[in-house]
Formats: structure tokens, C-alpha cells, sequence
């Protein structure tokens, strides 16, 4: 299934990035979509805002990119090429050092290391990243 947008449809509402999800919590602090086409648009619509995202399936054995997003932590994962990617959002002020039950411990380090760093510039005012199920745009 391809998903197709136009301009007027960006996803950007008023000054808000709505990011694609298949499953999140009731406080949004927490998402995460396995769709490839929802993958590939997030990353599309985060490389308007972030230099870093470029390509979401480099060359290679693996993938784990982990950078700051608005008031999330983003983790886009994939262990081969053969497996599909996995991206997921955790709001930065979630305690990381309960996710090394889902995450290795290396990995979480690494979440704890850009929440820390990002808690120094993120204020709730300049918060402009939402996560929905669909591609309604947000008021």
C-alpha cells in the first residue's frame, strides 16, 4: 500500500508535525509503527525539519538511529535487511531505565544520553510533534 499525499495534505498542521503510528498510548507518550510506508513518510516529512534523516533504510547489515524530535526520543530499528524496520517514539521524559526490558542496555544508554542532552533546549512551548493513527490533520 502506497501512501500518497499532496502538497495542500503535508501533514503539517498550522505549525504541528503529525507523525504516523500504528499503536500508541492514551498520553501519546509513547508510539511506534512497523508500516514501511508510514516509515518511509515519516522520515520524508522529518528530513523537512532534521538534516539527519535522509534515508531510512541505508545500505547494510542493520539500522539503529536514535535523535530528538519535538518532545520524543525517535528509535528506528532494523537488525538485518531481510527484517523490516520498526520506528517508535518515547516522550523524553518517560524514565528510559525501565526500557531495558524492551531495548538492550547499550541502546537504552544511548536514549538516556539524547534525553539528557535534548532536556537542556526542549521546553513544552516549542512542542510542535503529534502522533495520530491517521493522516487527519490535527486543529
Amino acid at each position: 500500500m502506497d501512501i500518497c499525499i499532496s502538497s495542500k495534505d503535508l501533514i503539517l498542521s498550522s505549525d504541528n508535525l503529525i507523525l504516523l503510528v500504528d499503536e500508541m498510548d492514551a498520553e501519546e507518550t509513547i508510539g511506534k509503527t512497523l508500516s514501511q510506508d508510514k516509515i518511509i513518510l515519516n522520515a520524508a516529512l522529518m528530513s523537512k525539519w532534521l538534516d539527519i534523516v535522509k534515508e531510512p533504510f541505508p545500505p547494510g547489515k542493520g539500522l539503529l538511529t536514535i535523535f530528538p524530535i519535538g518532545r520524543y526520543i525517535a528509535v528506528v530499528a532494523r537488525k538485518s535487511i531481510k527484517e523490516v524496520a520498526n520506528m517508535s517514539f518515547f516522550d523524553f521524559n518517560l524514565p528510559f531505565e525501565t526500557l531495558k526490558l524492551v531495548f538492550p542496555s547499550n541502546t537504552v544508554t544511548q536514549m538516556i544520553k539524547v534525553q539528557s542532552a535534548w532536556n537542556n533546549y526542549f521546553s513544552n512551548d516549542l512542542d510542535r510533534v503529534k502522533l495520530s493513527r491517521t493522516l487527519t490533520p490535527f486543529n
